[in-house]
């Protein structure tokens, strides 16, 4: 069965307030959106390259940090406060 969740977002644009609300269908588990501002070319260097390796941008974001984290001086950070260990919610 799909499960439907809706969450509200709040924008704040030239002194104007909107509301935006999503809906996230999922089968199965659903994975967390994360957000981020990024510069204009960076933006379409992530396309050009997504589209070139003929992925999504939430893959070759994915992708990238998977690789993010496994830098030595990140998996540091990860073993000094066990983030290992996290659990979900």
């Amino acid at each position: 069965m799909n499960r439907v969740k809706s969450y509200a977002c709040l924008i704040l644009r030239e002194n104007r307030v909107s509301i935006n609300t999503y809906l996230l269908v999922a089968k199965g588990k659903r994975k967390p959106e994360v957000r981020a501002y990024v510069e204009e070319d960076l933006d379409r260097l992530i396309k050009t390259i997504a589209s070139l390796r003929g992925i999504s941008v939430s893959e070759l974001l994915n992708q990238a940090i998977e690789v993010y984290l496994q830098l030595p001086e990140i998996q540091k950070l990860v073993e000094r406060h066990r983030l290992d260990q996290i659990e979900d919610d």
